[in-house]
């Protein structure tokens, strides 16, 4: 469990801190992703990597809790998907 948190905090890390929100929002917008927090956790639990990416470089905490305090590490510490966790 801490090499998984481990690695899910070496994303924000490597996800640039001055990437371009603004067109990650956008693209998010057009396909379809609504910027919530339960959507980002419903990507993660899917296993899109993809739009996992977008979400963080939108600025998305990668720790951003439910309303059940359940945050997005632990949604992909559950779902021990390797893509997500390696991002």
């Amino acid at each position: 469990m801490k090499r998984t948190i481990a690695i899910l905090l070496s994303i924000l890390v490597a996800v640039p801190v001055f990437a371009d929100a603004a067109k990650a929002k956008k693209k998010l917008e057009r396909d379809g992703h609504e910027l919530t927090v339960d959507a980002f956790h419903k990507s993660i639990f899917l296993g899109e990597t993809k739009v996992v990416a977008l979400y963080l470089e939108a600025g998305m905490p990668a720790d951003a809790a439910d309303e059940k305090g359940i945050s997005a590490l632990h949604v992909a510490a559950r779902e021990d998907d390797p893509k997500i966790l390696e991002m």
